[in-house]
């Protein structure tokens, strides 16, 4: 999910471009229609763009990045303690931005609800068809959605008529709807000057609408503007499309304008690259396939190579058959977890943070050009890259035709620390295998026997390990007739404690689907209490973090 910082950071770039080519492109032109789509298209992309993420194709060659599930890393912070003194200078800004936000939220309710409350107060009466509320508020002449509302002055004046025709416009053209789009838009964006310009903007065009309504049904110009400056004072809600708008002088300019010519809408042709290109800008998402490597090398290790490939060597980026770890991407990761080390150096700073290593898996199984694809920090990008350059040999990958060959593989190692929000397990929604290994590291000073574990030297052991647990659960689970019935499926992961003594404790789900599939889940796990060998850490039996996903799927 996108994070709210970003939101907002691409959300108002979004706002600046629009706002830019209608600033000056568009705005001195009669072309009042197509400005109201324009704008209104501006304020939604700007909401909705930056949720939408895409890649463009690669018509060169087909770069798909063998990604294997992140594996976090922990372990427990000095700085933690410090860390729970206070907030951060994220959090702040955090903070006011959503307290303002709401404040401004508050206000936009009050503004509906000093409407309603005119609403109730005013005496109404229909006029050509349209219902007038006649209030007892100063100049008060503006419409909301279907209701036009007019203080007694006005009703009664000879030009209300006039008045009439251009809060009828407004009606037929549902300017309201636009007007609390800008208001939800100056909410979101409060910060942003270009939203509360944008929002003028919106009304400004809404009053050359109207105007030019009024004068198209053959109302004299000359008396109309008079009109105009009569009723330049008043009643003013930013929720209104207000009659008396201070635009005036502006919309006198208007309606002496000469109409744009018609070609002139090659102005918002010339805007389309422009627009696209922003597009493109915003929601093209970063794939690992196009991660370029850093060029700030982690103490001069950024990029580790041996003999085994040459210039002119092929490396793939995907295949019939992928290269494949001893013991499989669960023995990857279990191995990596056993070998990496929290540096000291980042616990005690407090750096954590995920680290993309790329690597070849070469035609002879051997690790090479072992590069960074995303670091974090130099300490924990370098020990990384240190512990991927230890891995064994692996099984090549082949073609379909048996040739092994050479393939790009990308691991992601997340560095956590205990006590923060992002040392959580990590679970993906795409892989069909145990994850989120966490390896914690307790300084000698923090161990204690009361300790649970992710990872040990020794894991615990169901028999028949993991085909055997495999075939336990399925041979003892029961599909919940209600799901049966309503084709209810879904993968439920099960996460528990194996204790040092092989019983099965505290279980719970760390991710679910349906709430019987949760339950049947949980309760099969249960029945694996007593069943396992415990793990154990330097020669101790220990207990030990466990999770398994469970597939619920209907044949």
């Amino acid at each position: 999910m996108i994070e709210w910082y970003d939101f907002l950071l691409k959300s108002s770039i979004v706002l600046l471009v629009f706002y830019a080519v209608y600033w000056f492109l568009l705005r001195k032109g009669t072309h009042f229609k197509h400005n109201r789509i324009y704008l209104l298209v501006g304020l939604l992309f700007s909401l909705i763009l930056p949720f939408l993420s895409f890649q463009l194709p690669d018509t060169s060659q087909t770069k798909i990045m063998i990604t294997l599930d992140s594996i976090d890393i922990g372990a427990v912070s000095t700085a933690v303690a410090e860390q729970d003194k206070g907030i951060s200078f994220v959090e702040i800004l955090q903070i006011i931005y959503f307290s303002i936000a709401a404040i401004l939220l508050l206000r936009l309710l009050l503004q509906f609800y000093l409407l309603l409350k005119l609403y109730r107060q005013s005496e109404r009466e229909t006029v050509g068809g349209i219902k007038v509320f006649i209030t007892d508020k100063q100049n008060a002449v503006f419409s909301f959605f279907k209701f036009v509302f007019a203080n007694t002055n006005a009703r009664n004046s000879d030009d209300f008529n006039a008045v009439l025709q251009h809060e009828h416009v407004h009606i037929v053209q549902k300017h309201s709807v636009d007007i609390v789009l800008a208001e939800l838009l100056t909410i979101v964006l409060w910060f942003n000057p270009f939203a509360w310009l944008y929002k003028k903007s919106i009304k400004e065009n809404h009053e050359f609408l109207a105007d030019e309504g009024v004068l198209g049904n053959g109302y004299s110009a000359d008396r109309y503007q008079k009109l105009l400056f009569e009723q330049s004072t008043g009643l003013h809600l930013s929720l209104a499309n207000s009659f008396n708008q201070s635009l005036t002088f502006k919309r006198l300019n208007m309606m002496k304008k000469i109409k744009s010519n018609k070609w002139l809408n090659l102005k918002v042709i010339i805007s389309v690259p422009v627009i696209v290109a922003m597009v493109v800008f915003i929601s093209c998402s970063k794939e690992l396939a196009n991660i370029a490597p850093e060029t700030n090398k982690p103490e001069n290790e950024q990029f580790k190579k041996t003999m085994a490939l040459s210039a002119k060597d092929t490396i793939l980026f995907i295949t019939e058959k992928m290269p494949e770890f001893p013991g499989g991407e669960l023995g990857l990761r279990k191995y990596i977890a056993q070998n990496v080390k929290y540096p000291q150096e980042a616990r005690i700073n407090g750096i954590e943070g995920k680290v993309y290593v790329r690597f070849v898996v070469t035609k002879t199984g051997i690790i090479d050009h072992v590069t960074l694809a995303r670091g974090v920090d130099s300490i924990l990008d370098s020990e990384a890259i240190r512990v991927i350059s230890t891995l064994p040999q692996w099984k090549p990958a082949e073609t379909a035709d048996g040739e092994k060959v050479n393939v790009w593989y990308t691991v992601p190692i997340n560095f956590a620390l205990q006590g923060s929000t992002k040392s959580d397990t990590h679970i993906s929604p795409d892989k069909n295998t145990v994850e989120g290994v966490n390896v914690v590291s307790f300084p000698p000073k923090e161990k204690s026997e009361s300790q649970t574990f992710f990872i040990v030297e020794k894991m615990p052991k169901f028999p028949g390990d993991e085909k055997g647990l495999k075939t336990f659960l399925a041979t003892n689970l029961h599909y919940p007739d209600n799901a049966r019935t309503n084709n209810i499926e879904g993968k439920v992961y099960v996460r528990y404690k194996v204790t040092s003594k092989g019983t099965v404790e505290n279980v719970t789900i760390a991710r679910g689907t349906n709430q019987e599939l949760n339950e049947e889940a949980m309760r099969v796990v249960k029945m694996t209490s007593g069943k396992w060998t415990p793990g154990e850490q330097r020669g101790t039996k220990v207990d030990v973090w466990y999770t398994v996903p469970i597939e619920f799927k209907l044949k």
